[in-house]
């Protein structure tokens, strides 16, 4: 019989956001405004992780929060809005300084 050692697949917040290099293109969980990892997305912006390109089919705070703290270069969705306040400042901001490469 041959076992396997174990790998270790938990790590700490602080690890698995190391693992993502400037220029990165990443997605996020959840839905418009729900269920989104904010402790990952704090956890990027306290990294000081730079020029990532953001994927997602509807974002909201964390691609907000993302765009206004300098993270991200370029995003790609349908929209970024906070619901019923409508589309996100920091997001609307950028696009309109043209610091934001925008695919829809």
């Amino acid at each position: 019989m041959i076992f396997l050692e174990r790998t270790v697949k938990l790590c700490s917040l602080e690890e698995a956001v190391s693992a993502i290099p400037d220029g990165a293109r990443i997605a996020f969980g959840g839905f418009a405004v729900y269920q989104k990892p904010m402790a990952a997305v704090q956890q990027i912006i306290r990294a000081g992780i730079k020029n990532l390109t953001i994927v997602g089919c509807v974002n909201s705070v964390e691609a907000d929060m993302l765009i206004g703290a300098g993270c991200v270069a370029a995003i790609e969705t349908s929209y970024v809005g906070l619901e019923k306040y409508g589309l996100a400042q920091n997001y609307r901001r950028a696009l309109q300084r043209g610091k934001l490469k925008v695919v829809h």
